[in-house]
């Protein structure tokens, strides 16, 4: 009988329950595996015999003819000899062998298969070569690789963006075919610096012997560093060579380059200069002549043009200007060689402006093209200097054009120091058919320094009602 009992809700049964059957097999299966053990443990174990006999064939060395060890003999046609019982007559055909293309192929046979023989002929219709594959030898998709040394140019170009420049260089000499030829062994060197940062810029110079004259000396011969507190844009002007530096009729070569505040950023080297020490001879700079210079041509709006140069001797003599006009090789069809030539007074002081005489007016034609260049020249043309470089010109008599230009400033060293913002302009006005006429003025950012603007800063246009000839003064610039 069960009896529940709840405490602390929790069930307990008591009692007993009838037996279980399955518990009475188990009982059974464990006492028959115990009567079981005593006899498997008394169990004896046989041995195996470790060297089974073997098989042994008994094959003669020289088996005698038909026994059935015979070794395998080589024969066609028949069985003979070979190691089974049945005669060697059985496989035989019975038909005489034939030799080889002497027997008829019985009636009604089936022809002989024929095997294609490959040529070198075309295919009707096909192609004697394979077409060309159109597949690109790289993937279109395939990215172009970039070596290390072509990073490094690219790496060379953003650098030299940053560092000063240099350009318009000239010197206290004559640039002739190519030549800067020095009439002073004391002479300066000169060129524009322009920083891209607009920082404060320099000048550094160099002169050196020239390598192919290798018995007047060998490398460095004098440098300079001028002060780097000058505006970007500035033509700046390196000192004097030092006296004794330099003997007459040395070739030499000089370069400048760029720096900023305190050398921080070098620029790079100009290309060299190539210079001839000749201090016995006048030299001629700031050449002119009576038309307007554009775009490296001089526009003569007359017929009977001057020209015009600062003519400077070594030695202090007084001095002149030679002049030569020719056509141009360029237009052959005008005509060639020499058109006129000139030899002024030399009664000039050294270091002055000196004029030609004017071309008479029946020499030039309108629409011609020309070429003139000028020398110096001493007392009694005892001494001719080098000639200056050809300077391209055209006759436009249709044309008025300006001279003499000059504004409310400063000019040194090819530069207009303007000591005030609102500076005005001037020019000589002429006219090769006499009208009235005005002037014209333009004033924008140097392209040089980007970092200050860019572009057009002021015009002006005055009336068109003077007489040809005359000196025009533009207005001031506009305040701001």
């Amino acid at each position: 009988m069960a009896i529940w009992h709840a405490r602390n809700r929790k069930a307990v049964v008591t009692g007993r329950s009838p037996a279980d059957p399955r518990r009475r097999l188990v009982r059974s299966a464990l006492i028959a595996t115990m009567a079981l053990i005593p006899g498997l443990v008394q169990m004896q174990f046989q041995p195996v015999s470790a060297d089974p006999v073997p098989a042994h064939l008994d094959i003669p060395t020289s088996p005698t003819k038909g026994a059935s060890t015979v070794l395998p003999q080589k024969s066609s046609r028949s069985a003979e000899g070979l190691p089974h019982l049945v005669d060697s007559k059985a496989t035989e055909t019975g038909e005489p062998v034939r030799s080889p293309g002497k027997w008829k192929r019985p009636a009604g046979s089936l022809p002989l298969e024929t095997h294609h023989q490959v040529t070198g002929e075309r295919a009707d219709g096909g192609l004697s070569t394979p077409a060309k594959s159109t597949k690109s030898t790289r993937d279109a998709d395939e990215p172009v690789k970039t070596s290390k040394a072509a990073a490094g140019k690219v790496m060379d170009v953003s650098t030299a963006a940053s560092e000063p420049s240099v350009s318009a260089l000239t010197a206290l000499g004559t640039l002739s075919s190519g030549v800067w030829v020095f009439s002073s062994d004391r002479p300066w060197f000169s060129a524009v610096v322009s920083d891209p940062e607009g920082r404060a810029v320099g000048l550094a110079v160099e002169v050196e012997h020239d390598p192919s004259v290798p018995g007047q000396g060998s490398g460095l011969i004098w440098s300079d560093y001028s002060s780097t507190t000058y505006t970007s844009g500035t033509r700046l002007t390196s000192g004097l060579v030092s006296s004794g530096s330099l003997r007459d009729g040395w070739l030499i070569r000089w370069r400048v380059r760029g720096l900023t505040a305190s050398n921080a950023v070098k620029g790079p080297w100009s290309e060299w200069q190539a210079g001839k020490v000749d201090t016995s001879k006048p030299a001629v700079t700031s050449l002119a002549t009576l038309g307007t210079y554009s775009s490296g041509t001089w526009i003569l709006s007359g017929t009977s043009p001057w020209f015009s140069a600062v003519v400077t001797d070594p030695e202090g003599r007084l001095v002149g200007l030679g002049v030569e006009v020719e056509h141009d090789p360029s237009a052959a069809g005008q005509g060639s060689g020499l058109i006129w030539s000139d030899a002024s007074s030399v009664s000039s002081t050294s270091g002055s402006r000196v004029f030609s005489e004017e071309m008479p007016s029946d020499d030039l034609k309108d629409g011609w093209l020309i070429r003139w260049r000028v020398r110096g020249l001493t007392a009694n043309n005892a001494v001719k200097g080098p000639w200056s470089e050809w300077q391209a010109g055209k006759v436009d008599t249709s044309k008025p054009a300006v001279s003499s230009p000059t504004a409310l400033g400063t000019l040194s060293s090819g530069l207009w120091t303007f000591s005030s913002d609102r500076p005005w302009f001037s020019a000589v006005v002429s006219d090769p058919e006499g009208r009235g006429v005005g002037l014209a003025v333009e004033v924008e950012h140097d392209p040089s320094v980007p970092g200050q603007g860019s572009g057009l800063i002021w015009s002006d246009y005055s009336s068109t009602t003077y007489i040809s000839g005359t000196r025009l003064t533009s207005g001031l610039v506009s305040s701001g």
